[in-house]
């Protein structure tokens, strides 16, 4: 396979090169500057591997470039810090694989084989922190799926009021709180009202008890 290695640490990435080169893969190694993308594109590796060189959305960015550019490459991030990972939106640009530096070398050569595969390369140490950010980022597209209107109407629909009683409360009439509830229906995937009242709890859109 050809590689392309994208890093600013000289130790790291020569020493990455040496171990892909033991192995018999070409590998072309840089420092990350403006002409990298065109230098990928010359090169037309298999497998790119990316260190997060910038801030947050750049890196997006720049795999978003990537592919673009050369829509067969696989693109995989190696980063050295666990603590501020971009793996959604990361994923959402189209990485194939997220890994640490510290990884060891038979592990990086059985996960670097993922991607040729059609699967995920993601270290075992990276895996349960996924999980946790796209499960608390799904959480939080559900919140944000929901209007303001709509969550008040949900809060009392959780105490038990009836369509009567929230257009009162609220001030609007019984129809906009029948519109409400479809649209909460039609966003939360429930069947009714407690279905969705019983949602919006599990996935804190609405607390289970009045403040």
């Amino acid at each position: 396979m050809k590689f392309f290695l994208l890093d600013r640490e000289n130790l790291f990435r020569d020493g990455l090169r040496s171990l892909l080169v033991s192995s018999d893969h070409d590998v072309a190694c840089y420092q990350p500057d403006g002409a990298m993308v065109a230098q990928m594109v010359a090169y037309r590796p298999d497998v790119i591997l990316l260190e997060p060189i910038f801030v947050g959305d750049d890196t997006i960015d720049l795999v978003g470039a990537i592919k673009q550019a050369i829509p067969t490459a696989k693109v995989v991030i190696m980063t050295s810090d666990e603590e501020h990972l971009i793996l959604p939106q990361a994923i959402q640009a189209g990485v194939d694989g997220y890994m640490t530096k510290h990884i060891e070398s038979a592990s990086f050569f059985e996960l670097i084989a993922h991607p040729e595969a059609g699967e995920p390369a993601i270290s075992p140490t990276i895996a349960p922190r996924l999980f946790t950010l796209l499960r608390n980022q799904s959480e939080a597209d559900k919140k944000k799926k929901l209007s303001a209107p709509e969550i008040r109407v949900l809060e009392k629909v959780r105490r038990g009021a009836s369509n009567q009683v929230i257009a009162r409360e609220l001030g609007v009439s019984q129809n906009t709180v029948k519109f409400h509830l479809k649209q909460i229906n039609q966003k939360l995937g429930s069947m009714n009202r407690t279905e969705a009242v019983m949602l919006a709890i599990q996935e804190k859109i609405i607390p289970m008890h009045s403040t």
